[in-house]
Parts: C-alpha cells; structure tokens; sequence
C-alpha cells in the first residue's frame, strides 16, 4: 500500500470529547482534539508499556494513557506522570489537516508533498455524509469500482436503473505530477433514463433527469469525485477510501447536490446515498481478492476502463517508488 499520501481518518463531527481509534494502513492511530480544538493524530501505542492510548480520556486536550495515567500533548510529548518523575517519552505522531469537514492524515515519512484534496464544488451544495465502513475488501478494488461507470448498471440495478448498459467514451487527463486524474465524458440522457413507474417518480421529485456529462476527478491516496451535470443542477458523489490493512478499507461516503434542495429530496437522497454505498460495499466483498490485494493481474480492459486503468497506473508507480525508497 502507498503511505506517501494523504488519506481520509474520519469525519470532522467524530471528534468529540473521547478518543477515537482506527488502523489506518495497519498502524493503529488516535485521533484527538487539542486544548485550541485542532485535530491531532498519535500512535496508538503509548511509548511507555504499549497500552492502547485510543482507550484513554483528554484532559484539558491531553491525551491520558489507561494504564499508568501518562499524558501526551498534540505533539506527543509526555507532559506528565502521576507516578512521580520527567519522563522524554514521546508518542509517534502523524501529519493531520481539517478540511471541508474531513480529517485527514499523512501516515508517510517525511513533510507531505500537497495539501489534501478539495472537493471542487463541495461549498456550492447540500451536503449528505454516511458514517465511516470498513470495508472487507482491498483498497485496490475498492478504488477501482469506485472509478468505474460499466459496474453501474448492474450493482446499481436496485437504486439507479439504466436503460442501456453501454458507457459513454471517456477522455482521461492525467495530472504533470501523476497524482491525480480527471476523466470527462458527455452523457446520451436516452440511455440513462430510469425506467419503471417508481423510478420515473423519484427521479421528479430529486430532478435526476436527463443527465448530460459525467466528471470524475482522482487525487491519491483515495479520494474520487464522481459530478453528474442534469439540467436541473448537479450532484457529486465523493467516496473517500483509506486502507485499514493489506485486506480492508475505510469507506467515507459524500454526496453534495444544487439540485433537489427541499425536505423531500434530502429524504430520498439520504437513502439513495445508503443505498448505494450499500450496494458497492456488497459487490466489492463478494471480489475474489484474497491473492491478490493489489489489483488483478494482467486483467483484461475495455474502453470503459479507461479511469480504473489510470488509477491502477498511478497506484502501481507510487507504490513502486516507495518500495525503491
């Protein structure tokens, strides 16, 4: 997995009073709010007997060990010992940015090279969020159907009926310094029209039709922005994919819109967008992906492809840099 990053760790809102812990690419972390209410991130471990700091409690924005009582500050440092005595131990600590509602850390060595990514049009709508899910699936896999339009036809078939399975060409632009990817193509509405009496209704009461271009945009480690132009308005879907291990990811769902801005359509766009996370997080379990973590080899592609084969590029050079390192 690539660690030279910047991945989702949890939404703003979790933080709260209490710790709160996650294996984020198989480190165990804690996150946690300072005195002045900015978002920190140590190492699970506490440098002293190894207890799990992520079951301890803030004090006054310190974070106090379970087992002995030994305070860690934002930096992690030890500012205190009940037990009597200095102590120079430290917990290991991880860069952390707050933005647009996500925390975000950098389990990497070294200074990150970027700010986190920016949803483009995150200020400009309604915003819906799911509770993070760890995923029983490979970040690889799960980042490739996130990517993917063809799956939707079928995944979604209980959520978003399409008429015609076929996937509008795509144009791929790669970013100069390969971290990142947009990928653009207009939409044929006659094709991607839900059909059936119940579908044509919630499709009028959220403005979903007919759709007119589709945009996804890629920034590594995990993040993708699928934005969908109707002639109503627009609506973002941004999944947020964060290894948990070798094997399972932390899956945030985003969902901003213009259109459908009324009780009823933030309503049926709440259970549209549980739905369809719950949707993907099946399709992406029942993947046979236990030998191979890291993307099917030697898979064969179509033109539909064409994102995930971007993705799986990118992925696969940054991984390999690191490993060289």
């Amino acid at each position: 997995m690539i660690r030279d990053a910047w991945y989702a760790a949890a939404w703003a809102h979790e933080l709260t009073g209490d710790p709160l812990g996650r294996r984020i690419c198989g480190e165990p972390v804690t996150l946690f709010r300072d005195r002045r209410g900015r978002a920190r991130c140590v190492h699970s471990v506490c440098p002293h007997r190894g207890a799990d700091l992520s079951r301890g409690r803030l004090r006054a924005g310190e974070l106090e060990c379970p087992l002995h009582g030994w305070r860690f500050d934002g930096a992690g440092l030890c500012t205190h010992v009940p037990s009597g005595g200095r102590s120079s131990a430290r917990a290991r600590t991880f860069e952390v940015r707050e933005q647009q509602g996500l925390v975000w850390i950098w389990p990497g060595s070294g200074e990150p090279a970027s700010p986190p990514p920016r949803h483009a049009f995150r200020d400009e709508g309604e915003v819906l969020r799911t509770p993070p899910r760890r995923w029983r699936a490979p970040f690889v896999h799960v980042m490739e159907q996130a990517l993917d339009a063809a799956h939707v036809a079928y995944v979604h078939r209980g959520s978003t009926a399409m008429a015609a399975p076929v996937v509008p060409e795509a144009r791929v632009t790669v970013d100069a310094d390969r971290r990142g990817f947009t990928s653009e193509s207009a939409l044929d509405a006659s094709a991607s029209t839900d059909s059936g009496f119940l579908a044509r209704a919630r499709a009028a009461a959220l403005g979903l039709g007919p759709t007119l271009a589709r945009r996804v945009r890629f920034d590594m480690g995990g993040a993708a922005h699928v934005h969908i132009t109707y002639r109503s308005g627009w609506d973002a879907l941004g999944i947020f994919a964060t290894p948990a291990d070798a094997h399972t990811t932390w899956v945030f769902g985003e969902s901003v819109r213009t259109r459908a801005r009324h009780p009823l359509g933030r309503a049926l766009q709440r259970r549209y967008l549980r739905r369809v996370m719950a949707e993907d997080r099946v399709a992406a379990e029942a993947l046979h992906t236990s030998r191979f973590p890291e993307g099917f080899p030697l898979a064969p592609s179509v033109a539909s492809d064409r994102a995930a084969n971007a993705f799986r590029a990118l992925y696969r050079r940054w991984r390999d840099a690191e490993q060289v390192a």
